[in-house]
């Protein structure tokens, strides 16, 4: 502890100049670092721990003085071992849910609906989408020709009949059409598809493939801005490009076997780790199963409307006397005539 001298002894001038301007008071800034540790770490103090402090912030100084400071020094260790008990939880429950939904949700979501092979064969126009990986597929089956399903697909869009979804998040709120309206089924390759999202149009694809009534494929290439790129220019570093196909294969006996998949790419790459499998697979699941069930009902209940109804011409009874007369039928009328005779005798 550096020693008290009186400003007149000469001693002074002996000391060092960092102890020279300890002499008589404390350094101001020293006095600073003192309060900010002790606001930081109060309970942690190197100063004696039962013992009054007699310099500090005012904020030690009062723990000190009603006694309280002790009891806190025992009981943070109990806090910062709850604080831990929790941590461990949660970091526990976390890697749970991830790894329930790695080896059980997500292999159900990539296949909603669909077959082992229509899940994992070829799906057409690959060639749009250079290095795309495989996304999601779903399927359903609907009990019309591919002739009735097309016109419903082809009317799809913001401004026209809607997605078929879930209005009010991809459709500003209108409803999707619930008919087939000849003003939408004008299409052609490159016409622009848009959508409603975050409160504003965005423009969703455009139209890459069209081969009525077989595939119908929305192609999308933008950066990650959400602005369209040039397909013929070299990929930037960072992008994202798709094309989300919609299959049409005709089952025995009339029906319609409806597979929606297609192909994606994210750049840099650790984007299409993390929003392929754990962000894009969810959100397209919600949206896409509601519009195959969708589909699968207005469609299937337009073709109930449209069938020829059957009619079962109903005739009129026909009774005993108008019926042609046999052998055995005259032989049955004469016992029957021979029994009145008798009766009325």
């Amino acid at each position: 502890m550096t020693r008290r001298i009186a400003s007149g002894d000469l001693g002074l001038a002996l000391l060092p100049m960092p102890e020279r301007r300890l002499v008589g008071r404390r350094p101001r800034r020293a006095v600073r670092r003192q309060e900010h540790r002790c606001r930081r770490f109060p309970l942690h103090d190197k100063g004696a721990r039962d013992t009054p402090i007699s310099i500090g912030c005012p904020r030690c100084r009062w723990f000190a003085s009603a006694g309280g400071r002790s009891s806190l020094v025992s009981a943070s260790p109990a806090v910062h071992d709850v604080r831990m008990a929790i941590a461990r939880k949660f970091v526990m429950g976390a890697g749970l849910v991830a790894g329930l939904y790695g080896c059980w949700v997500r292999p159900r979501l990539m296949r909603w609906g669909a077959t082992g092979e229509e899940a994992a064969g070829s799906f057409p126009h690959a060639e749009l989408v250079p290095e795309g990986k495989r996304s999601g597929t779903m399927a359903v089956t609907i009990g019309a020709p591919p002739e009735q399903v097309w016109p419903w697909l082809v009317q799809m869009g913001w401004d026209r009949g809607g997605w078929y979804s879930w209005d009010r998040l991809d459709n500003a709120g209108r409803p999707s059409a619930t008919k087939v309206h000849p003003e939408w089924q004008d299409v052609a390759v490159g016409d622009q598809l848009s959508f409603w999202a975050l409160g504003r149009r965005m423009d969703a694809y455009r139209v890459g493939v069209l081969e009525p009534p077989r595939f119908f494929g929305l192609y999308g290439y933008t950066d990650l801005r959400g602005r369209w790129l040039d397909p013929h220019q070299p990929r930037p570093p960072a992008y994202t490009e798709g094309i989300w196909g919609f299959l049409l294969n005709e089952l025995p006996g009339g029906g319609t076997r409806l597979v929606v998949s297609g192909y994606q790419t994210f750049r840099p790459r650790w984007i299409e780790r993390f929003a392929a499998d754990w962000v894009l697979l969810p959100v397209s699941w919600i949206m896409s199963a509601r519009m195959l069930a969708v589909l699968k009902r207005n469609i299937e209940r337009a073709a109930d409307a449209q069938a020829p109804a059957v009619t079962v011409s109903q005739e009129s009874p026909r009774h005993s006397d108008d019926l042609p007369i046999t052998p055995d039928r005259a032989k049955s009328q004469e016992g029957r005539h021979a029994n009145d005779e008798r009766r009325r005798r």
